[in-house]
């Protein structure tokens, strides 16, 4: 085979230019903050809550005997070893470590076991309940700046540290989520990847009838997945959990790229020839997926603008970078005498379109169903159960949160309505916020504030349950809490208060704001001012946002993308039925959630508008073909096929995100798969010419 000079320069430019790819993103890691997914008004007001208070990352760890067995000493004092030689390795200002020794040392006096024990058993309602009859624990409170391969790091010791085999670990806190988050994001990375290409090939393969063409197909899209880490290392210099299904998604819409203009070159006999042929339909097919991706811009939330940023670079350049490495590779793929060729369906299967009688019923249907199964769609903002039952996740921060600590639901910061610094009095006065807070709400919490610190304080030491009654021994009692405390909870000019409880719903969370908020103006007349915050808070709200987040991208993508549609065919038939062949699987999308049992969550609200994208493009290829009046055996072989090939392909790829064990990146995955294969059967059923043209 005799390959051009053009070729033997360029082709081997083209292999360098991705394996440089590769090698640069070799050390591109996974960052899952706990702020990944605020809001940026959220992260604002967040910066302006960690400014007033020293706010520090969380880590709850408990101890459990199995089936509530009572510990022994033996078994204590062993744990209590392991926990002072993960303290002595990660020590410092950026590390500060809590038990239940070092929290009631004083109070508690001769730090013997039966001491403790005795102690535990005296005051069994204490706020900080870290040790009780068949559990121990610790507290880690962690500082913001401390590098998040360092908490991995000491996750990995807790976890695996040689614990007494009585007790099971029992992990809870932001820390602990961010790091099964990235194990996750590994996943992806190891598995999903690796998995993906492989079927792919075989697939590939099995419609080419060519082992050597599937391999030659699949390399720019492999590619392509290198370039899209690239531009995200290059863009935001990390990936995170939303980001990471970038190189996935350029992987199979390129590998789609790469098929029309394989089918085309084998009809046509030519790259010149083919790219005549699909120049038009398929840049407008590229820049609609770019339209579907960039219209995540409009999100409030950082992560998912992100996600838009690099999905629509990603799209185009990797589409140019694919289409010149399938023209690199000509020689290789152009038909020779004697090929049997690719797989070509049944011509019979697809020459006629539905008639419209049936497409009107099936669309009121479709629209009849969606329509009453959207307002019953769950709105999921409770991120627990986001991980698997196998990952013990969930069963971990329900056992953290029961009996020992709880989950930090609200926060709320008091000032002074006049700004003034507060007073002795202020705090007394706080008390009686947090038991009305307390009263008011529907959900059991526990008070953490440095009104209850003082006041179980006083307790220990007077015997009385109240607030220091003088300013001495509010000084007192102030100078024996840990100065970690003392920075999370200050004396002012904010008074904070933590209403620790358990992880809830966004149905559930509306309920309790409103009853937090039924409780403020009381106190407003009283001359304070009450700011509900936190971090926790400003996640919840940003999940609540969800649906108009859907809502906004999905109007601007199907504005923008029946524009251009209009603008290319200018025939308002021609855009009717484009409307009614890409609502279509968006609708069925709809009824797959409530039939699949799956929910609106942080990752499934952007499906709509990526898969609305990717479905036009099979619209705008069949269309183009309907008005340049081709004939039906020419349109079948460079259309038809490499639409239904490549949306088998499409839909077993991404039906393989349900392999992902993270429930967003699982419900993601499949319903595109469902969206897309709904539109190919719209586009063929629906646009098809074959009304009017089919073989004869």
């Amino acid at each position: 085979m005799k390959v051009p000079p053009l070729f033997r320069f360029a082709l081997p430019l083209w292999v360098l230019i991705n394996l440089a790819c590769a090698v640069w993103t070799n050390d591109l890691t996974q960052v899952n903050r706990e702020t990944l997914f605020l809001t940026r008004s959220g992260n604002q007001t967040y910066d302006q809550f960690k400014s007033v208070v020293d706010e520090r990352r969380v880590l709850a760890v408990k101890l459990e005997t199995e089936h509530g067995k009572t510990m022994t000493e033996a078994t204590y004092q062993e744990a209590r070893a392991i926990y002072e030689g993960l303290k002595a390795k990660y020590t410092g200002d950026q590390f500060a470590w809590m038990d239940f020794q070092d929290i009631y040392s004083r109070a508690i006096g001769d730090l013997n076991y039966t001491n403790i024990a005795a102690f535990a058993h005296k005051f069994p309602r204490l706020i900080m309940p870290l040790l009780g009859d068949a559990h121990t624990g610790f507290l880690l409170m962690i500082d913001q700046k401390v590098d998040d391969r360092v908490v991995t790091n000491l996750m990995h010791d807790i976890m695996n540290a040689s614990w007494p085999k009585e007790l099971k670990v029992f992990p809870g806190g932001l820390p602990y989520v961010n790091v099964k988050l990235n194990e996750y994001a590994d996943d992806i990375k190891f598995t999903l990847i690796p998995l993906m290409v492989a079927v792919s090939v075989l697939i590939t393969w099995w419609l080419t009838r060519s082992l050597k063409v599937a391999g030659l197909l699949i390399i720019p899209a492999v590619f392509s997945l290198l370039q899209s880490l690239a531009l995200a290392k290059g863009l935001y210099g990390s990936l995170n959990m939303v980001t990471a299904v970038v190189p996935l998604m350029m992987f199979v819409i390129n590998l789609m790229v790469c098929f029309h203009l394989f089918y085309a070159m084998r009809g046509a006999g030519s790259f010149k020839a083919a790219w005549a042929i699909k120049r038009v339909p398929l840049v407008l097919s590229v820049v609609t997926m770019a339209v579907g991706f960039a219209a995540n811009l409009v999100s409030e939330v950082p992560v998912i603008r992100q996600f838009a940023v690099v999905s629509t670079v990603a799209v185009l350049v990797t589409s140019v970078m694919s289409g010149i490495g399938v023209y690199l590779m000509e020689p290789w793929l152009v038909p020779k005498a004697g090929d049997q060729g690719p797989r070509m369906f049944n011509p019979n299967s697809f020459a006629r379109a539905l008639p419209l009688k049936i497409i009107a019923g099936l669309t009121l249907v479709v629209v009849v169903a969606a329509s009453v199964v959207a307002p019953k769609l769950e709105l999921l903002t409770d991120a627990t159960r986001y991980f698997p039952e196998s990952s013990g996740l969930r069963e971990a921060i329900q056992r953290v949160e029961k009996d020992f600590l709880g989950t930090p639901a609200f926060e709320l910061l008091v000032r002074r309505a006049d700004d003034a610094p507060m007073t002795f009095d202020d705090q007394k006065n706080m008390r009686a916020l947090e038991i009305a807070l307390k009263s008011a709400m529907e959900r059991p919490y526990k008070i953490f504030s440095l009104g209850a610190l003082l006041t179980e304080a006083n307790l220990l030491f007077s015997g009385e349950e109240a607030f220091p009654p003088q300013r001495i021994t509010w000084t007192m009692l102030m100078g024996g809490l840990p100065e970690t405390v003392r920075g999370s909870f200050p004396a002012g000019p904010a008074y904070r208060i933590s209403l620790m409880g358990t992880m809830m719903n966004s149905d559930a969370f509306r309920g309790e704001v409103s009853r937090i908020e039924s409780v403020i103006p009381k106190f407003a007349e009283k001359g304070y001012k009450v700011e509900l915050n936190g971090l926790n808070y400003q996640l919840m709200r940003a999940q609540e946002e969800l649906v108009s987040v859907m809502a906004e991208g999905f109007a601007v993508t199907l504005l923008v993308v029946t524009m251009l549609f209009a603008a290319t065919f200018r025939s308002l038939k021609i855009v009717g039925g484009f409307l009614v062949a890409s609502l279509l699987p968006i609708m069925v999308g709809v009824i797959a959630i409530y039939l699949l049992g799956f929910s609106l969550n942080i990752a499934t609200v952007m499906t709509f508008s990526i898969a609305l994208g990717m479905i036009v493009d099979n619209s705008f290829h069949m269309t183009w073909n309907i008005t340049r009046g081709r004939p039906y055996k020419d349109y079948y072989a460079d259309t038809i096929v490499p639409i239904v090939g490549s949306g088998v392909i499409l839909g077993i790829g991404f039906a393989m995100f349900s392999v992902n064990g993270f429930l967003p990146i699982r419900q993601v995955g499949v319903l595109v798969a469902v969206m897309l294969v709904s539109g190919i059967a719209a586009s063929l059923f629906v646009l098809n010419p074959g009304r009017t043209s089919g073989p004869r």
